[in-house]
């Protein structure tokens, strides 16, 4: 991957690009594929410039010389930053069957936890329903009524005493 300032133009860019797949070549690269991912502006300015073309190189090289390509692409002075990384496919594909396995993996963890939760929910006994309560329904005493009871009840407790 490389940036290109962004204070150039399309027509400025295209020779510095044709530069960079030249260095490729250079050091001993093939089938050189050229993605554009299109001009952004940058996390931090570099050289005092903030906004820069982003572009995606993929080759074909020996492992040996991304270190000789690293420098040569440090001396052009027109490439703000560079990044090479060593990609082997068949890591990759190795990586990939692995990450594959951990979901099935996963996948089947997560369904065995949902079986056991419906079996725990139906095996649960069902709680007893509670009846409504019965409320007495009382029924209205006149005053009276109440005054006589008291005087009852106060009467029976002084001839205790």
């Amino acid at each position: 991957m490389s940036i290109f300032p962004g204070t150039l133009t399309e027509e400025e860019l295209a020779p510095l690009v044709g530069s960079v797949e030249q260095t490729i070549t250079d050091v001993g690269g093939g089938k050189i594929q050229q993605e554009t991912l299109g001009k952004s502006r940058l996390a931090y300015p570099m050289k005092h410039i903030r906004y820069g073309y982003f572009y995606f190189f993929r080759f074909e090289a020996e492992p040996e010389q991304a270190h000789v390509l690293s420098q040569k692409m440090r001396l052009l002075n027109t490439v703000l930053r560079s990044l090479i990384q060593i990609y082997n496919p068949e890591k990759q594909a190795q990586a990939e069957e692995q990450r594959k396995k951990m979901a099935a993996a996963q996948l089947q963890q997560i369904t065995q936890t949902a079986e056991t939760e419906e079996k725990v929910e139906t095996q649960a006994p069902a709680a007893p329903e509670t009846a409504p309560e019965k409320t007495e329904k009382h029924e209205s005493v006149s005053i009276e009524e109440i005054d006589k009871k008291l005087d009852e009840i106060l009467d029976e407790n002084i001839g205790n005493i």
